[in-house]
């Protein structure tokens, strides 16, 4: 029994090779699909990669596509301009840059809002540039821009809560009194002005001087504005429109003893 181990373990090296190959020959004769698949399974084993660059290919062409839609179109619904917009005595419009920030900035990066506000602003007419917001988000909303404009001046926060004195001061110290800042209240509105005057279709938040819209009809504006500056023009109706938005608010206020909402909803 030993010399025959031994020389099974001497014998099976010098077959091995011999059966390895007949067995290979005969599998191929046999079933010629095997090796069909054998093929076909190395192959695969190099398509992954594949759809993923394809895939990475397709999405930077969209990007790149949609980008450049975007600059013929002048279509920038992915920016928030703050616009402050004054009105002169002599009825001249103002319109400053506050500031202008990408979208997510200016919702918390809440994505859910972002839509939001972006399906709304594809749905403004010229006829009606205000942002429709539904009943159930709109105060959570306009918080949001509230709490965004608010930042913007924190500097004049700072000074006045300084210049407020922790107690009643005698009236001799003139010092104070001059070191207080003016204040004013303002409305603002969330619109999107997709008249053809426009030169970019942004989301814009639109900042009024509240006593601008409260004396808007008793200091004889023109319901027009001149037609040699059409953007100019464009304002000029959706201010027109804000002061008739909130002298209608005030007086749901009034009726209502305080509460400018209807069915939920704050315009």
């Amino acid at each position: 029994q030993a010399r025959t181990g031994h020389m099974l373990r001497i014998a099976c090296p010098l077959l091995h090779p011999v059966r390895s190959a007949l067995a290979r020959e005969a599998a191929a004769r046999s079933s010629p699909r095997r090796h069909m698949w054998e093929q076909a399974a190395s192959w695969l084993s190099v398509i992954p990669p594949l759809p993923a660059g394809i895939g990475a290919a397709v999405g930077a062409g969209y990007v790149y596509l949609r980008a450049a839609r975007d600059w013929k179109q002048r279509w920038f619904l992915s920016r928030v301009h703050f616009s402050l917009t004054t009105v002169t005595p002599n009825n001249r419009l103002k319109m400053r840059t506050v500031a202008e920030v990408p979208i997510l900035d200016a919702v918390m990066h809440n994505r859910t809002i972002m839509r939001l506000l972006t399906k709304a602003a594809e749905q403004t007419t010229p006829s009606n540039p205000f942002l429709q917001i539904p009943a159930h988000d709109s105060w959570f909303v306009y918080m949001t821009f509230l709490n965004q404009l608010s930042s913007m001046f924190r500097i004049g926060h700072f000074h006045a809560d300084i210049c407020t004195p922790a107690s009643p001061q005698p009236t001799n110290q003139r010092h104070l009194q001059l070191a207080r800042p003016v204040s004013e209240f303002y409305c603002f509105a969330l619109t999107r002005e997709c008249d053809p005057s426009m030169h970019f279709h942004k989301i814009r938040v639109i900042l009024v001087k509240e006593k601008t819209l409260q004396n808007w009809y008793k200091d004889n504006r023109p319901e027009t504005y001149p037609a040699s500056n059409p953007v100019h023009a464009t304002r000029w109706a959706t201010v027109t429109a804000l002061a008739d938005i909130y002298l209608d608010q005030m007086k749901r206020e009034k009726e209502f003893k305080g509460n400018p909402a209807v069915d939920g909803h704050f315009r």
